[in-house]
């Protein structure tokens, strides 16, 4: 059956049905479903607690969706704050390495005023430029 319980609930129908080979349906309006069910109260009983199981087997589901998007917000959360706390910790060895190239560029540059120094040729902005790297340590 489809659509039985909008008809009892009084909201549109939220099922959908495709028929996989030729069939032979029956229509059967509001008005006759519902003088079925006020004729025999049985009938309506039984619609009544199918859409009470319906009803709790959904809410079941929706309660299973909220648990699987909490459960994957809580796992995104998590990879999250792993990737921060490696940042974090790769940071001090991202400054370090930073730290070491200068020094050797600094190195690079008091060999090269050493070098110009001791063989007498040499131009300012070598000097300067060794002059800044070493005062930059």
């Amino acid at each position: 059956t489809v659509g039985e319980m909008g008809v009892i609930s009084g909201t549109p129908r939220s099922a959908f049905v495709e028929a996989l080979e030729e069939s032979e349906v029956l229509e059967v309006s509001v008005e006759a479903i519902r003088n079925m069910c006020n004729s025999r109260p049985s009938l309506r009983l039984q619609l009544e607690t199918t859409m009470m199981k319906r009803l709790g087997s959904y809410r079941e589901r929706q309660e299973a969706a909220k648990g699987m998007v909490q459960d994957a917000m809580d796992a995104l959360v998590s990879k999250l704050d792993r990737a921060l706390r490696f940042l974090e910790g790769n940071q001090e060895t991202i400054r370090e390495n930073r730290r070491q190239k200068v020094r050797e560029k600094i190195k690079i540059g008091v060999q090269k005023k050493k070098q110009a120094v001791d063989y007498g040729f040499f131009t300012i902005n070598e000097l300067q430029r060794a002059e800044e790297l070493q005062s930059a340590m």
